[in-house]
């Protein structure tokens, strides 16, 4: 008589049989894991929906992250670089519990470093008086005597607030000099420029439409503001004794004030500023 195969029903339960039972540890950090999990998939969705595939289809966290951050950053602005990286992410949480902010600002650090930043940067912010009371206006004056008369650096003196840069040179071919000394004091009422790096990791916004639009105008603010001052510091290079001497001469009541040799150069981002749409 032939032996009688077992059924699916049969062999099914073989298995089941077979299998040891989920250790309760590896139970719970799933279930810890799945309403971050969820969000993150909420944000993908409401974020990123062209990407959601090519995001959720690796089954590491650190990667999906990490997807999740540089398409964000492509779409809207930059999230902070340990997200990007795809490595040493133990959950969702780190994303999903706020809207973390980078940095752009000139903080105590910043400042100090301001030697290493292109010559541009620094012939524009020469002007402005040190914030942070230390001694690197200094060595910021040694370095731009490498582009600058040394008796013209001489008559800045301590530099200038920038309320007395304002006062002098709004609306003139000089504006951009004020503006630096608000970046390097965090005054520049931009969200990225204001925040130096320290204060930076204590900001969390929400994640919330409404603050992502916010910050992608903000961040294209500050892209604008900073190619400004660039742009000025490199045009002052372009013929920097007479044109840094002229500057001073405006700060100190030499000469009247003059409109801009270039209309554009008064067309600095503020209150009505335009950004690019995200959509």
């Amino acid at each position: 008589m032939a032996t009688q195969k077992p059924g699916p029903l049969a062999r099914l339960g073989e298995r089941l049989l077979a299998t040891a039972p989920p250790r309760l540890q590896s139970v719970v950090e799933w279930l810890a894991q799945y309403g971050p999990y969820l969000d993150f998939v909420a944000l993908v969705r409401e974020c990123l929906p062209d990407q959601e595939q090519e995001i959720l289809r690796n089954p590491d966290i650190g990667v999906r992250i990490a997807a999740f951050a540089n398409h964000f950053r492509d779409r809207y602005f930059p999230l902070p670089w340990w997200l990007d990286d795809g490595e040493d992410e133990e959950g969702y949480e780190d994303l999903t519990r706020g809207l973390p902010v980078v940095s752009r600002g000139i903080g105590l650090e910043e400042y100090d470093n301001l030697t290493d930043w292109a010559s541009s940067y620094q012939v524009a912010a020469v002007l402005s008086a040190n914030p942070h009371d230390t001694g690197a206006r200094i060595a910021l004056l040694e370095s731009c005597a490498q582009w600058l008369p040394k008796e013209l650096l001489a008559r800045t003196g301590e530099g200038y607030s920038p309320a007395a840069l304002h006062e002098r040179l709004d609306r003139t071919r000089y504006a951009p000099a004020a503006l630096m000394a608000d970046w390097l004091n965090g005054d520049t009422g931009n969200a990225f420029l204001d925040l130096d790096e320290e204060t930076a990791r204590e900001v969390w916004e929400p994640w919330d439409r409404a603050t992502v639009d916010y910050l992608t105008r903000q961040w294209q603010q500050a892209d604008l503001i900073d190619n400004r001052i660039r742009e000025f510091g490199e045009w002052l290079l372009k013929e920097p004794a007479g044109r840094f001497s002229r500057m001073l001469n405006v700060i100190e009541g030499r000469e009247e004030l003059n409109p801009p040799e270039d209309p554009r150069q008064m067309r600095l981002p503020g209150p009505d500023f335009q950004p690019v749409e995200t959509r």
